[in-house]
Formats: structure tokens, sequence, C-alpha cells
């Protein structure tokens, strides 16, 4: 028998030639997990328990879907003396928004919405605030508190999407590899020497 010694060379990503940094990012988006996804999870959670929706169900990611549902009069406690949330619209919502008469005050809204993250401290928590602070901006005569709430579903799903697909994009990868401290070999696999 005989031992013989081989050598390796190994290369940073930006040292790899084109097709060899083609298949590492190929395999850095084989191997990718969305990490994202618990906590849009947990924002939207936290959203519904804050304001007082019933999340029924949800898919977040590759085509988001959200069902929930929001019964403003048991949530709020009014009686039929007062005028229920779901009558209000346009510009009396705008004034109660104003009013902070909501969970969150008007400046919560706004200062959410450029980044303040209030709910779990992540990315996720901005876009369920887009759509009121579009609101607190430029009311309307017919925008009602349901409207309202469809737009953030819909505002946090398209983010959740987008957060997703660009995980698993050649951009994210590219990034993610040339930022790292990974060896490769000449071919573009990883070496863990």
């Amino acid at each position: 028998m005989k031992t013989v010694s081989k050598t390796i060379n190994v290369y940073w990503f930006s040292e790899l030639s084109p097709q060899a940094q083609e298949r590492a990012i190929q395999n850095r988006q084989e191997s990718e997990e969305w990490f994202g996804g618990d906590e849009c999870i947990a924002t939207l959670k936290a959203f519904c328990d804050r304001v007082g929706i019933s999340l029924r169900d949800w898919s977040l990611g590759y085509r988001s879907d959200i069902k929930w549902s929001f019964d403003a009069p048991n949530q709020f406690g009014w009686n039929e003396r007062c005028l229920p949330l779901d009558h209000m619209k346009g510009v009396r919502l705008w004034k109660w928004l104003m009013n902070d008469n909501w969970t969150f005050s008007a400046n919560d809204i706004q200062e959410a919405a450029k980044g303040s993250c209030p709910l779990t401290g992540t990315w996720s928590d901005c876009p369920l605030f887009d759509a009121f602070a579009r609101f607190l901006d430029k009311p309307d005569l017919h925008t009602t508190f349901d409207d309202l709430l469809q737009e953030v579903k819909t505002d946090f799903e398209s983010a959740c999407d987008k957060d997703y697909e660009y995980c698993f994009s050649e951009e994210a990868a590219r990034e993610s590899l040339e930022n790292s401290d990974d060896e490769f070999t000449e071919n573009g696999e990883v070496y863990f020497g």
C-alpha cells in the first residue's frame, strides 16, 4: 500500500470562473431555506392579537394567502348607541384614527410604516401599517375600516411573496456567496476542508 498526497486548490467565490460561480449559485439556491417565514408568521399573529382579528388560516411565502375575520363591535365593546366602526368611512374614519381611538395611534402608524417595527422588531411589521399610513396621508370619502384591513392583508401577502422570491433568487445567492467566508473547489463546490 502507498499513500499519495493530493493537492486541492481552494478559491473565494470571486476567484471562480463564471461557470463555477453559476454552479455555486445553483447549489446555494437548492439548499436555501426561507427563514423569513417564521418572522412573518410571528408578525402576523402579533398584529392580529393586538388588533383583535381572528386569524383562521394562512400560507406565507409562495403565493401567500391569509384568512381572517374581524368583529369591530365586539373588539371595541360598542353598544347600539355608538357608531360602529364598520359604518365609518372616509373623513369620519380618518378623524377617528387621527384622534387615536384605535389600538395604534396615528403617530404609531406613521412611524411603523417608516420602519419602527413595533410588533416583533422585524421588517415584516412595516407592511401591516402601510395601508393605514397611506389613508392617514390621503383620506378619501369612501374607504372603510374593512377596506383598510383588506389592503393590509394584500400588502402583507405581497411583501411575504417578494421576500420569499428574493430569498431563492440568483441575486440573493450571489450576494450571500460574495459576502461569505466559504471556500470553493475549482468547479464551484463548497470545500469543507
